[in-house]
């Protein structure tokens, strides 16, 4: 009958645990492996961490700009930007015919940016514009003018994707006006020592 089977089953089982084996129902389901999670993809993690997020600030443009003269701005300020880069090379070499040009880019630039509302561009332009037109630019100057291209540079670049760009014009800006002061600073030290000399050379007083 049933039962009989069944109480013979339960004797083997018995029979084969004594013995040290495991019945094979048991060894079964040890066998039966369980479908785990997959493991973590640790290499996408990495690289959705290492990602670069975009710290600029979204740019957006007055009402009265509409969209063809800011990106004919962008691609004509684009090839002005080329032609700065060849007035700093000639100052470089102290070459002082192109400071007139120099600042006619800069001033044409300043004005375009001011009318679409580029309030950074126009700051950073203004400032240049008037340490040019305050003292007579040397062949040291060169860093400072290829600092000042290149983030006009990169100021265009972010435009053109609708974006302040990442390093603000206080920044640049403050750049400058470090320089000014460092180019006024020398102007005095030769008259106070002019002062000096003459003290020290002066005759003494007769009494």
């Amino acid at each position: 009958s049933l039962q009989n089977v069944s109480k013979q089953i339960t004797e083997l089982q018995q029979f084969l645990r004594e013995k040290g084996l495991k019945p094979i129902e048991e060894e079964a389901a040890e066998t039966v492996s369980v479908p785990s999670q997959p493991p973590q993809d640790d290499a996408v993690e990495a690289m959705a961490a290492e990602a670069p997020r975009s710290s600029a600030l979204p740019l957006t443009l007055p009402e009265w700009v509409d969209d063809t003269t800011f990106r004919d701005f962008l691609s004509t300020r684009t090839l002005t930007l080329d032609e700065i880069e060849g007035h700093i090379l000639a100052i470089e070499k102290g070459d002082q015919s192109v400071v007139p040009g120099l600042l006619r880019d800069i001033h044409t630039i300043k004005g375009e940016a001011g009318a679409l509302g580029l309030e950074g561009m126009e700051a950073v332009c203004h400032s240049i514009e008037d340490h040019l037109t305050a003292t007579q630019p040397s062949p040291k100057w060169a860093d400072l003018l290829f600092s000042v291209r290149d983030w006009l540079a990169s100021a265009i670049e972010a435009y053109s994707r609708y974006q302040h760009p990442v390093d603000p014009a206080a920044k640049i800006i403050r750049l400058i006006e470090a320089e000014a002061t460092v180019e006024s600073s020398p102007s005095e030290a030769p008259e106070a020592n002019e002062a000096s000399a003459d003290v020290a050379s002066a005759p003494p007083e007769s009494t």
